[in-house]
């Protein structure tokens, strides 16, 4: 069915970082009263800098009045930091992903995707792919390497966001609240899920 986004809801984003690997970011908001987060965009790269990266992100959010609350991504604090400046940079502030319990953390993963807790629009092609046709290596230490596929990125930074995502944040303003309108994103989105 259609997935109706609700009048205020928290954004996301959550990228995994690489270069001979995809580089991908995943943009999502969380749906408070059902518990789902649902993906809406991801900026995909091969071989390009942390600079055009940088870049797509800021267009993404710019394009779609995108505030998030949280950014988190796998990727050397070099990079993050470069990313962050104002000038030098595109001026996007990620913080490390937690990346500790990568066994449990996949497998809560895979309880949301199973339960139907992550909604993904069709646009997002790159997730949606991996999700379906991503693999373990033999050893189940790691994600198998594909040519078509790279190291299955985004599966992490979809695992990433999982664990970023805070669950007991309601984003509805109180009553009497002295919150500007601004903090919250209004605009509604419909999509077959």
């Amino acid at each position: 069915g259609e997935k109706r986004a609700p009048n205020y809801r928290d954004w996301y984003a959550s990228g995994d970082f690489g270069f001979e690997d995809l580089s991908v970011v995943l943009y999502a908001w969380f749906d408070f009263e059902h518990q789902d987060i649902v993906i809406e965009h991801e900026v995909v790269g091969h071989r390009i800098s942390s600079l055009e990266v940088g870049l797509d992100c800021k267009k993404v959010e710019q394009e779609h009045s995108i505030t998030p609350v949280a950014r988190v991504a796998d990727a050397p604090l070099q990079l993050l930091s470069d990313m962050a400046h104002p000038t030098l940079g595109p001026g996007i502030v990620f913080s490390p992903a937690m990346k500790d319990d990568s066994d449990v953390s996949l497998a809560q993963l895979r309880n949301q995707v199973q339960t139907r807790h992550i909604k993904v629009h069709p646009r997002c092609v790159t997730l949606i792919s991996h999700l379906r046709y991503g693999i373990w290596n033999e050893r189940r230490s790691t994600f198998e390497r594909s040519d078509g596929f790279g190291h299955w990125d985004a599966i992490d930074a979809l695992k990433y966001l999982n664990r970023a995502v805070n669950r007991r944040r309601n984003p509805v303003p109180t009553f009497g609240s002295t919150t500007s309108a601004n903090s919250y994103t209004r605009t509604r989105t419909t999509f077959q899920s």
